[in-house]
Order: C-alpha cells, then structure tokens, then sequence
C-alpha cells in the first residue's frame, strides 16, 4: 500500500511541476509605473521596426488584439507575420521615418480619468 501512495505522489509531483512553469513569465517582478509601460511601448516599437520576432512574441499574449484607426483589427498572428516581413526593409524603415516625422513624439501625454468610482487627477507622463 505504501508503495502505490508513493507512485500516486510522485505523479501528483511529476504532473504538477511543468503547470508551475506557466505561473510567471519570469522570476523578476516586472514594475508597473509608467516609465515601464513606455519602455515596453518604446521597446515594441523598435522590435516592429527592426523585425525582431522573438521580442514582440515574447510581449504580447496569445489572446492578444490590436485594433487600428481604421477599426481593422489584428491579433498576435498579423503582429508577428507584419514583424517578420520588416525584417531588413528599407521601404518599411522610409515608411516608419516618415510617419514619425508627421507625428512628433516625446513632447508630453497627460493620463486621466476615474478608478473605482473617484476621478484620477490629469498626470504629465513625459514632458
């Protein structure tokens, strides 16, 4: 009887170890300021643009959709195929360069809005 208790538990043991895995996606705390979000905002963006796969796989989760101005929405599939298509494009690096010189960035964003039923004071992000 001792002898099937002891399998029953190492299987319980065995089964359980590689579900520990997916608890965190790593074993640093991630910090959640909004110096962080811009850095991973900033970090995306220069992965789109260099066609840095392994990055955007790594940041978005499967589930993941984005919808842009036009209301097309793309999942993470679009993302990573559009990522791997700019890799070394010198069309998709004159399109990106233009694009930034018509919408200047790094100048300030203000974040506002309401949390559990109490408005959020407007906040200068980066000025």
């Amino acid at each position: 009887m001792r002898t099937v208790a002891i399998r029953v538990l190492s299987a319980a043991v065995f089964l359980a170890l590689p579900l520990s895995s997916f608890a965190t996606s790593s074993g640093t705390p991630q910090p959640k300021t909004a110096a962080a979000v811009i850095a991973a905002d900033d970090g995306w963006e220069k992965a789109e643009e260099s066609g840095d796969v392994p990055y955007v796989d790594n940041l978005l989760l499967p589930e993941y959709r984005s919808v842009s101005a036009d209301g097309s929405v793309h999942d993470k599939a679009a993302i990573l195929a559009n990522t791997k298509h700019n890799i070394g494009s010198p069309d998709h690096a004159a399109k990106v360069a233009q694009w930034q010189a018509a919408h200047p960035m790094d100048t300030s964003a203000v974040i506002q809005g309401r949390h559990g039923g109490r408005d959020i004071p407007p906040q200068a992000t980066r000025s």
